[in-house]
């Protein structure tokens, strides 16, 4: 058993040289204790992981013969991104000419070994020996936050390390490294016995091969992924895009010429060009505040805390900035995880890096460099020079040498050196002293850190240490303060994701990416820009507009090293929780956990505690029914997409079984789940009854684009399954549903509605589906219907009818509404009232799931009550009226009750009950508004409009009248447009605008003329006549000519109402001409034709015409002159 490699494989290969140097062995490894571990340096999250190994070894593994001994418990396959180096020793065929073969091996075995150390030191997977060749993994079996960068620095110190060996001939040894980054399959058993191996499937390990042949002697090249990944952290060449063979004809190639020359970590990472600051105002007002102090010479110290990415050196970041014109000094300590065992590892960098030194400058240039440097802070340097420059390895000769120091002593003045040039900074200027990463501080390091604070309390210092929340500084003290960051609010979020992005982003990307991100800065900036380059936002000036749908969201690459090392960290049994929860939902009830994940009781409870006490999820739902929900969207992200394809639909599956047989309340009242996870598992035939549900229940719920999304992704699984009949019938179910939540959302009369329907009744006659076929029918009956297209509605109409009478037989209710509609906007209002009072008298066939029979019935009764108003029974119209309306109410379905509201608008508004109709527009604009529904709240508004026209508010109507007539003409809703233009026209004159009231009604004759609509024909005419009474000039013969065509058609149509209206003015124009006897012959009898109704005003209008000619035509006889 390979010590190194098992540790390794635990994620602790860091720790293989105490282990190796302390002698642990196979044998010694089953008798280690947690304090042995603990003398061996190693903290407690990896003692812990080490004995549960320990634990393990001798076990049997049940899946394969020949179980390696002290092999741990494998994980299933999974998918994960991964970085992948190769190594090969260069000219090694040759070397084997030359040396003899027992040279040769130990030249091979001192080349892995050092390989293999380098790899280790920095927690890499040493995968494989393959003779000269090496394949190493950064990301498995265990992952880190920044395993690209881990890989990198490996590589170069692999080059350093081979290159200082040579051959038994002094010939020096050289390698090639190739690094490349992607997602993989690993994990998978391949091969057999002593073979058998785990392999790493994907394009990334060739193309981390193809790299390191590309790369010359001690050269490291790296794929554009991973150094996209790395930023500016090193010091890069680009190389081009270079043909590789088997993987494309142009990659990007990348040199690794060094570590780069970043001031910090951060900045390596994120560069120079950082995103607006937002949402830190308290945070920096503290710190200012705390500056203040320190100007004072009362020394500071402030601590920052929060989790990783909330933002805790951007704050540094964003302060320095601030103070930099404060003649402000800074001091930079920057822990990293790869030196959290290398003494004062960031304070020998912070020197460096302020003195400017190069990797080529001699040491006489160094220590120039460091005198400098030291005699800006210290009047009297040669005290601090041979220490520091001890302590940075710089040799200073004869004069700056340390003799027979211990190692308490050297490091005591070490400490001292360095307090001084601490002081001596603070003496000048304010000093900001930043230690970042504080977690990750070496021991010594902290504890010079610990002096400093100890002693900046009468000094202008500064000291800023930020640290994730694991980390518990020791430090206290009235100059002591906390800061701990927040994650944004979801307004500070969506302003970081567009400052990113550039430009204002489409609502929906930004919703997607606050859902997703938490508030967490990090992940705001990592998922805007992986967005951004999905190609689906199309640059539109000063903003994006989305191209097609958004794609579904999945983690950034540079944040899947971070959010798998985070799972990682869990034990078996807590992973596997974690990833059944997340295929489940972003929150998930405990009790259908347990239902899926087979996990014994108390293992799963043992898991949720586990995952609770990492913060990967947080406790809900009730003591009845509790429930956990993942703190992180990107977390859940991970998890899931850290499972295979095959056993994610295999979860689905499960999950939705669970959901239908188990929780059956959760299934009726959420059937969107259901449909989600059968669709999932590519179940499509359970998947396209649920998504249906869903569809229904959501346009129920006025949640209409919800409705249609649900319908695209059953219709996008359907593109599954072969074409057949099979396929046709769940098409059928689908297209029905999307023609129902089209009409809901974009109105009846847009051409996807149609088109909607059209399909679905073609896929009826190819399934012989009569009641869909109806169904299908009367939606396409609809469509024509409202855009004015009469003669393709009637039909539609008649075929409803005939296909009716073939699967149901003749004399039945269905389609004789859609009948009675069409004759009653032809101006067939006798036909109209016989269909329509047949379907009111019988319930028929629900043939529109959008309303329901019950809902369908109010239809009927309303275009009744229009039919019986003009017809010349207002009052039964009227009953008709409230009839319909009290149906739909009684539904409480908000769909239904609009279009009820909006058909009795129409019907007070010919009433000319002005009240009424402002009552029921303004519910109607109310309750259209309240569940977006933006036709209907044009209707309401249009007809609100009218009200105020009549009460005398003409400037204010006529704009949002023309509007809504601009709104219904787009949509394509011309069903009804003449009337509307009649309403238009009405407003202009009333406003004095006769030339445009003249355009407008022209209008709607040649759209009656052109669409067939000719129940409004008459009063066509009548306004005709009364424009040309108010026109400059007034026309009178025109007025009596169009007066008369028009009591001409309403006589035609047995439209009473139309008549009576007509008559009341040709006679009232006949009266004013002299002829009172005339007309008071011509309109008497059409009034006492009326036998109710004779408080509208219509009738009152013709009453009271008949009593002024009656008065006048008694005062106008002989014996009335006489008197």
């Amino acid at each position: 058993m390979d010590i190194a490699a098992w540790l390794s494989s635990l994620g602790l290969g860091k720790y293989a040289t105490a282990f190796a140097k302390n002698e642990i062995t196979p044998e010694v490894l089953p008798h280690l204790l947690d304090e042995d571990l603990k003398a061996l340096g190693l903290p407690i999250g990896p003692r812990k992981l080490v004995l549960a190994a320990i634990a393990e070894l001798g076990k049997p593994d049940m899946r394969g013969p020949n179980p390696a001994a002290g092999s741990t418990p494998r994980p299933e396959p999974e998918r994960r991104q991964l970085t992948v180096m190769f190594v090969d020793l260069v000219g090694s065929t040759a070397l084997s000419g030359r040396l003899d073969p027992e040279e040769m091996g130990e030249v091979i075995r001192k080349y892995q070994n050092a390989v293999a150390a380098e790899i280790t030191r920095v927690d890499g997977h040493v995968a494989k020996f393959m003779g000269d060749g090496i394949l190493a993994y950064f990301g498995w079996p265990r992952a880190h936050e920044n395993e690209a960068e881990r890989a990198v620095r490996a590589g170069l110190a692999i080059a350093g390390a081979v290159a200082k060996l040579a051959t038994p001939a002094k010939e020096p040894l050289g390698v090639r490294v190739g690094i490349a980054t992607g997602l993989v399959m690993v994990g998978d058993l391949v091969g057999e016995g002593a073979a058998q191996e785990e392999a790493v499937v994907g394009e990334t390990p060739n193309l981390a091969a193809r790299l390191q042949q590309a790369a010359g002697p001690d050269q490291v090249v790296i794929s554009e992924t991973t150094r996209h990944l790395v930023g500016g952290i090193f010091d890069l060449e680009d190389l081009g895009r270079q043909p590789i063979k088997g993987i494309g004809p142009s990659v990007a190639l990348w040199r690794v010429h060094g570590i780069g020359r970043s001031e910090s970590r951060f900045e390596g990472l994120h560069g120079t060009m950082l995103t607006p600051f937002v949402g830190r105002g308290r945070e920096i007002d503290l710190l200012l505040e705390r500056w203040g102090r320190v100007r004072r010479t009362m020394g500071q110290c402030v601590l920052v805390t929060g989790e990783p990415g909330i933002g805790k050196s951007r704050l540094v970041r964003f302060l320095g900035d601030r103070l930099r014109g404060d003649r402000l000094q800074e001091i930079h300590f920057d822990a990293s995880p790869y030196y959290a065992n290398s003494a004062l590892r960031p304070v020998i960098s912070e020197i460096r890096r302020s003195a400017e030194f190069a990797s080529i400058d001699p040491d006489e240039t160094q220590l120039r460099k460091l005198e400098h440097l030291l005699g800006r802070a210290l009047s009297d340097t040669s005290g601090a020079i041979p220490v520091i420059a001890d302590l940075l390895g710089v040799r200073t000769g004869e004069q700056h040498s340390l003799r027979d120091l211990t190692p308490q002593h050297r490091k005591a003045m070490t400490f001292a050196a360095l307090l001084n040039w601490v002081e001596g900074l603070a003496t000048r200027h304010p000093l900001l002293v930043v230690v970042e990463d504080a977690q990750w501080l070496d021991p010594t390091t902290l504890e010079l850190v610990d002096r400093i604070n100890d002693r900046i309390a009468q000094l202008p210092v500064l000291l800023l240490v930020t640290f994730r929340p694991e980390f518990k500084p020791a430090w206290s003290g009235a100059h002591v303060d906390w800061i701990v960051l927040e994650r944004l609010d979801p307004i500070e979020a969506a302003a970081v994701a567009e400052a990113v992005a550039g430009k204002r982003l489409p609502q929906e990307v930004l919703n997607e990416i606050v859902a997703h991100t938490d508030g967490i800065p990090l992940f705001i900036e990592e998922l805007t820009k992986a967005m951004r380059d999905l190609n689906v936002l199309v640059d539109a000036g000063d903003h994006f507009d989305l191209l097609g749908s958004l794609p579904a969201v999945t983690v950034p690459v540079t944040l899947q090293d971070a959010l798998m090392a985070r799972l990682d960290r869990l034990p078996p049994s807590a992973r596997h929780a974690a990833q059944v929860g997340a295929v489940i939902g972003r929150e998930f009830d405990r009790a259908l956990l347990a239902s899926v994940s087979d996990m014994p009781a108390g293992e799963l409870e043992t898991a949720l505690s586990e995952l609770i006490g990492a913060e990967l999820i947080l406790s809900g739902g009730t003591a009845a029914s509790p429930a956990h929900i993942f703190k992180h969207a990107l977390i859940q992200d991970a998890a899931y997409g850290s499972l295979l394809k095959r056993r994610r639909r295999e979860l689905h599956g499960a999950i939705a079984d669970a959901l239908v047989n188990r929780f059956k309340d959760t299934a009726t009242a959420h059937p969107e789940l259901i449909a989600g996870h059968y669709g999932r598992a590519g179940l499509v035939g359970k998947a396209v009854p649920y998504y249906q549900a869903a569809a229904r229940t959501a346009i129920m719920r006025s949640a209409t684009r919800e409705a249609l999304d649900q319908l695209d992704n059953g219709l996008s699984l359907l593109e599954t399954l072969p074409e057949g009949l099979e396929r046709n019938r769940f098409e059928l179910g689908l297209r029905l549903a999307l023609g129902d939540a089209l009409r809901a959302a974009r109105g009846t009369a847009a051409v996807e509605t149609g088109t909607a329907y059209a399909r679905a009744r073609f896929l009826a006659g190819q399934t012989g589906a009569e009641h869909e076929n109806l169904r299908a029918s009367y939606g396409e009956f609809l469509c024509y219907y409202n855009r004015a297209e009469l003669d393709r509605a009637r039909e539609a109409a008649n075929e409803l009818m005939r296909a009716a009478a073939r699967a149901y037989g003749e004399g039945g209710p269905i389609g004789v509404d859609a009948a009675g509609f069409v004759a009653l906007w032809m101006g067939d209002f006798a036909t109209a009232r016989s269909f329509l009072e047949q379907r009111v008298s019988t319930r028929a066939l629900d043939l529109d799931p959008l309303l329901g029979a019950d809902i369908a019935d109010a239809g009927p009764n309303l275009y009744l009550a229009r039919t019986l108003l003009i017809l010349g029974y207002p009052e039964l119209g009227y009953r008709r009226c409230r009839q319909g309306l009290e149906t739909a109410e009684k539904t409480r379905q908000p769909f239904a009750i609009v279009l009820a509201l909006a058909n009795t608008c129409v019907y007070y508004h010919l009433c000319k009950d002005w009240l009424a109709l402002r009552r029921d527009s303004e519910r109607l604009i109310a309750l259209a508004s309240e569940k977006a529904m933006p036709a209907m709240l044009n209707k309401g508004r249009g007809f609100r409009a009218a009200a105020l026209i009549a009460e005398g508010n003409a400037t204010e109507g006529l704009e949002t009248l023309k509007s809504c007539y601009e709104h219904d003409v787009n949509a394509g809703y011309l069903v009804m447009m003449p009337y509307y233009e009649s309403i238009l026209a009405e407003a202009y004159l009333s406003s004095g605008s006769v030339e445009d009231a003249r355009r407008v009604l022209d209008d709607a004759f040649e759209r009656a003329t052109s669409t067939g609509e000719r129940w409004f024909d008459a009063e066509l005419y009548r306004l005709k006549g009364e424009f040309a009474l108010r026109e400059p000039g007034r026309d009178g013969d025109l007025a009596a000519e169009s007066f008369g065509k028009s009591v001409e058609t309403a006589r035609a149509q047995a439209a009473k109402w139309w008549e009576l209206r007509a008559a009341t003015q040709l006679a009232r124009l006949w009266a004013e001409r002299g002829a009172g006897e005339k007309a008071h012959s011509f309109l008497t009898p059409v009034r006492d034709w009326f036998t109710e109704g004779f408080e509208t005003a219509d009738v009152r209008e013709a009453e009271a015409l008949l009593s002024e000619l009656e008065r006048a035509t008694l005062y106008d006889t002989p014996s009335a002159r006489r008197e």
